[in-house]
């Protein structure tokens, strides 16, 4: 009777084991939306953390915020982000061998694909994209991509 018990508890802690050991790692990610320009010197106070990267980067003197989002997805797998009422993000994400995220990134505005690419990121760490021209205005459109 004593050889069941000890059968019973190895099954429960490989059970417990596997279980928390097979659970997804998720991640969050977070994408801003950006018109940058050289149409006066205001920056969105929500862009303050990207200032310094943004001027030395794209060298405009504006930079105005168009709209945001973020998603949460399980390692692998997919998620989408709503940035404003034109522009959208199709993201796969997946983890690489040394622990960064392998992500694809497909943007768009409505039906009509404006990026395609894949980025290897690390978790917190912002990389910028830049976009197309915004339609009927100067400069172009900037994309802040943050996994966390």
């Amino acid at each position: 009777m004593k050889q069941h018990s000890y059968l019973w508890a190895f099954i429960i802690l490989i059970t417990l084991f596997s279980s928390s050991y097979a659970q997804a790692e998720s991640i969050s990610i977070k994408a801003t939306l950006i018109h940058g320009s050289n149409e006066g010197d205001a920056i969105h106070p929500q862009l303050k953390a990207y200032e310094q990267n943004l001027k030395r980067i794209f060298k405009y003197s504006s930079y105005q915020l168009e709209g945001q989002g973020n998603t949460a997805i399980d390692l692998p797998s997919s998620g989408s982000i709503k940035l404003n009422s034109s522009h959208s993000l199709k993201l796969d994400a997946s983890k690489t061998e040394d622990g960064k995220i392998k992500l694809k990134v497909n943007w768009s505005e409505g039906n009509k694909g404006l990026i395609n690419t894949t980025l290897v990121v690390r978790a917190g760490q912002p990389t910028i994209l830049g976009g197309p021209p915004l339609k009927g205005k100067p400069g172009n459109l900037i994309l802040v991509i943050v996994p966390r």
